[in-house]
């Protein structure tokens, strides 16, 4: 993995017309975007459902992604405390930018503990935006089988080719979760760490002020033949342990 210099978006070649539609139609609420959660035997367990800009309860979505995200900083390269504003200043952001979404993760039908989604959308692939899980529900494999829901509906609709991810190497569960879904590793990175009043940052980029930390940036990617032979494995097996 030496010589490895890190994840390039432009690589993936300029997303098409008709992705960039289709990821526009989704947030406007033009397409449908319920994903069903479902377990080895088909049975429902949840729902994930794009984030749309008309949804009429927005102000309350921001207040509960400020409490996710304080409540578990370091699990982010961007370990700040975040406001109510610059969260309303992210999503508007977020929904403005045709080469991401924002996903809500529902158990059942309406009881919503946590968001996923994916950043960077191009020809060929996009980068995961990882997942957040906000509150307990669904069952301790509950997060794998709306990975698997969620990357199966892009390899499809989107027609992408490969997936990304990028993980703290010291991040144990992380990494079981993206070997589960049959990412594969491309290289490690350094991080530094720049101290700021409200918490720290780690970038790749060392920066004045910024001290190396000796921890590793792990970027890892996912074809879908690789998806494909990852989630044949897990529901003939039944279980998601040891793949």
């Amino acid at each position: 993995m030496s010589g490895f210099l890190g994840f390039d978006p432009e690589s993936l070649g300029a997303p098409e017309p008709w992705q960039l539609e289709r990821v526009r139609k989704l947030k406007s609420g033009e397409a449908a975007a319920d994903i069903p959660v479902l377990d080895f035997d088909d049975r429902p367990l949840g729902r994930v459902l794009t984030l749309t800009a008309t949804r009429p309860d927005r102000e309350p979505l921001v207040e509960t992604f400020v409490r996710w995200r304080n409540q578990i900083r370091t699990g982010w390269l961007d370990q700040r405390q975040v406001t109510l504003e610059g969260t309303r200043q992210w999503l508007e952001h977020a929904l403005g930018d045709d080469r991401r979404l924002n996903r809500l993760v529902y158990v059942g039908d309406d009881r919503l503990i946590g968001r996923t989604g994916f950043v960077d959308l191009g020809r060929r692939g996009n980068m995961s935006d990882g997942i957040v899980r906000g509150e307990r529900g669904g069952g301790m494999n509950f997060m794998h089988f709306v990975n698997f829901a969620c990357m199966a509906w892009d390899f499809e609709h989107l027609d992408l080719s490969t997936m990304y991810s990028k993980v703290l190497v010291t991040n144990d569960l992380a990494m079981e979760s993206t070997r589960t879904l049959g990412y594969r590793i491309l290289g490690d990175v350094p991080l530094y760490r720049v101290e700021t009043a409200s918490g720290p940052v780690f970038t790749e980029i060392s920066t004045s002020g910024a001290v190396a930390t000796g921890e590793m940036l792990r970027y890892l990617g996912c074809d879908r033949q690789c998806f494909e032979a990852a989630r044949l494995r897990a529901w003939k097996s039944r279980s998601f342990n040891g793949l």
